[in-house]
């Protein structure tokens, strides 16, 4: 056993702590080094900043936006209008102001159809300024919208802006009406019913009208191009018979639910439906055929009949929004429907209500067995529990049997 004096101890601890300290001093030295750099360098780099800058000032280079291409400067400008809310604002006062900036970006606007292509038959707006962008937009389609009327504007203000518009109706593609009183809603639809629009792609009509119409501008008659309608009103009398249609959103009231599901037949193009409202009056069990049919919405007070009478072969997304005065549980709602949708993928079951009903193993039965291919679900939190343990079971009975 060889033994270590406390002299050797000594002298080793003495040695470690001169090299600590040795290498704290190097540490410390090359730290002042660094921070003398970095002053060296946020000086260099403020040197050369201000030379930059005088450059600019020396040769009056104009600055990046104005070098910008004409065609990426107008996309800018266009995508501030078009985010810009209300829309009467947008392609009115904002357009204005953006022209202000420069002669560039007047010149920009000025001379660019695309934003002379959006036109509102607002109240705000003057006949002259409407002519303008009738003008300016050459032979570019038209996007109209009509809102914000009510019986406190003159009926033939109205009609003189509408004037304008209707000489170019070929031009018409997307017409959006919404937020009138009853009364100037119905005057707007008299005023257009007859007319003619060659290319005309999507229509959105909102808001309540004080007669019913048979709209015979939306049919393909009238509108042979027509692909995608909202009617957000109650007092349709039927679906029109626009045979191209590819997607259609209506609402159904008291008894009207029979006659308007009935006048789907003739749409056999339509991809994507959206049904609200409620009604006591249904067609039959699978008399409604939609082919092509791959996306289905319905936000209806009790969605069981609309399913069972519609038959959609190709089915993909298939959504059901329970509104806040419903009490139908998913059971009532898929429990008839056995394999009903075998090929939908996308499942979204959503409500309204605060308090739906508690979603029990029955329901995700009964879901699970209507939509055996479901591969994305989108599910409200309550309705998560129930099926999880389901989908458990079945995965559990699966490996019992594979095995």
């Amino acid at each position: 056993m060889s033994w270590i004096s406390s002299s050797d101890v000594a002298v080793t601890a003495a040695g470690g702590l001169a090299a600590a300290r040795a290498e704290l001093t190097r540490l410390r030295n090359r730290e002042r080094e660094l921070v003398e750099e970095l002053r060296s360098v946020r000086l260099a780099s403020r040197a050369q900043i201000d030379t930059i800058n005088d450059f600019f000032k020396q040769h009056k280079l104009p600055p990046p936006i104005t070098r910008l291409p004409l065609s990426v400067l107008s996309d800018i400008i266009h995508r501030a209008i078009c985010d810009t809310l209300p829309e009467s604002d947008a392609h009115y006062r904002t357009k204005r102001q953006l022209a202000s900036v420069s002669r560039r970006w007047r010149d920009a606007i000025l001379h660019s159809p695309n934003f002379w292509t959006t036109i509102a038959i607002h109240p705000s707006w003057s006949t002259s300024l409407v002519k303008t962008h009738v003008k300016r937009s050459r032979e570019c389609p038209l996007d109209i919208r009509i809102s914000n009327w009510t019986s406190e504007h003159a009926f033939s203000t109205f009609s003189n802006l509408l004037g304008v518009v209707v000489t170019c109706g070929y031009r018409w593609r997307n017409l959006v009406i919404w937020e009138n009183d009853e009364d100037f809603a119905d005057y707007i639809l008299n005023s257009i019913k007859h007319l003619m629009f060659s290319s005309l792609r999507s229509v959105e009509i909102c808001g309540e009208v004080t007669t019913s119409h048979n709209l015979p501008f939306l049919t393909s008659g009238y509108a042979p191009g027509l692909e995608h309608l909202v009617l957000s009103t109650n007092s349709i009398e039927q679906v029109p018979a626009a045979t191209n249609l590819q997607s259609l959103r209506f609402s159904v009231d008291d008894g009207s639910g029979s006659h308007l599901l009935s006048s789907l037949l003739p749409l056999q193009q339509l991809t994507k439906l959206v049904l609200g409202g409620s009604s006591d009056q249904w067609p039959e069990p699978q008399s409604i055929h939609l082919p092509v049919l791959t996306s289905l919405t319905l936000v209806l007070l009790d969605p069981k009949p609309a399913l069972a009478a519609v038959v959609v072969p190709n089915l993909i997304y298939l959504e059901c929004v329970r509104p806040s005065d419903s009490t139908c549980d998913w059971t009532h709602i898929f429990g008839s429907f056995p394999d009903m949708f075998p090929r939908v993928r996308h499942l979204c079951l959503s409500g309204k209500t605060p308090s739906p009903p508690s979603t029990t193993a029955a329901d995700a039965w009964a879901i699970c067995r209507a939509c055996p291919g479901v591969r994305h679900a989108e599910l409200l939190a309550d309705d998560i529990g129930a099926l999880c343990l389901l989908l458990c079971a079945d995965f559990r009975s699966h490996r019992e049997h594979s095995y």
